[in-house]
């Protein structure tokens, strides 16, 4: 127990030196061949064999002389030109350690916990899924295909379930989340349809590809409604899917289109966002009402010059950048 306690600790203390660099002062407490005080240390910078490394000792106040280097014999010239940036101090200074991984230096337990412990990147999708205008579970489907979970064949045969799968709605191949909700003729077709009425192409090449569709810049309530088709449009085909296999009751593709259509416009009336004038085309193509920005009542302002030398310069957004 204690040996993997020293151990332990041994690896962070390793992790701390080798994210660390030293400012020169006396140069005493700094090991000349195996601290790092250069950028990288002088044994690597040599080339020395590791085998080899403890014969190497001294601090680099024994290289210092009179504030000048003072090396016995003739250096590799990285090695030269990396001595060259170290600025060597007039009067006598303490040696001091430095974090690199922060502007000042010092290594707090929150750094050093950020540092052991990296935040994971931002997901943009999950905030974008679960919107006030879109019924939760059809928000989960989403979720679940994401992670993994949806219950298709694929996931219960993992599981330990003996079954025969195959895809209800063509056929045609073996059932996987993949196959059912971006590959499968019906999928495809639903999702031409639903990209045709957004004017866009949607990227079935994975989950959250789909999302891409998304505009970068439009209202929010368009942004409400391109969200909306996507999770309603998989929530469709699994109700598809389970009407056929558990109810034998066939789906045609003008049901599904007809219910989809009717989901996106309800999710686009509830809406809590608002549309410019430049989205008439998809509300119309949704029956969607448009939800316009209440503006502020108007009111009068009187604006008095500066007196000279003053002068007032007004500017817009449309400068930002240039």
């Amino acid at each position: 127990m204690k040996s993997s306690v020293w151990s332990s600790i041994k690896m962070h203390i390793s992790t701390v030196t080798s994210n660390s660099i030293w400012i020169i002062g006396s140069g005493e407490n700094i090991n000349l061949w195996s601290d790092n005080w250069l950028g990288e240390l002088l044994l690597d910078l040599l080339h020395i064999d590791a085998s080899i490394h403890d014969l190497f000792s001294g601090t680099v106040a024994d290289v210092i002389e009179n504030g000048n280097w003072n090396f016995q014999g003739a250096l590799l010239p990285h090695v030269t030109s990396l001595l060259d940036t170290v600025v060597l101090p007039t009067s006598t200074l303490s040696d001091v350690l430095l974090w690199t991984h922060t502007t000042d230096g010092k290594m707090t337990a929150k750094h050093a916990k950020s540092f052991m412990t990296p935040a994971t990147p931002e997901l943009l999708w999950p905030a974008l899924i679960w919107l006030c205008c879109t019924p939760p579970s059809h928000s989960f489907i989403f979720w679940r295909l994401f992670h993994g979970k949806m219950p298709t064949d694929e996931n219960l045969r993992a599981r330990g379930c003996v079954i025969v799968y195959i895809c209800n709605l063509c056929m045609q191949s073996e059932e996987t989340f993949v196959h059912l909700f971006l590959l499968c003729p019906f999928a495809v077709e639903l999702w031409s349809w639903i990209g045709g009425k957004l004017n866009c192409l949607i990227d079935l090449t994975y989950v959250v590809s789909l999302l891409d569709c998304v505009p970068v810049r439009c209202s929010t309530q368009i942004t409400d409604i391109f969200v909306a088709a996507v999770v309603h449009t998989l929530h469709i085909i699994w109700l598809s899917r389970n009407s056929l296999r558990f109810s034998s009751n066939v789906v045609s593709m003008h049901a599904a289109k007809v219910r989809l259509q009717a989901a996106i416009s309800l999710s686009g009336n509830l809406s809590a966002g608002h549309c410019l004038i430049l989205d008439a085309p998809i509300l119309d193509a949704f029956s969607i009402p448009p939800h316009h920005r209440r503006f502020k009542d108007i009111i009068t302002v009187f604006w008095k010059a500066p007196s000279p030398p003053w002068k007032k310069v007004n500017t817009d957004g449309t400068v930002v950048g240039n």
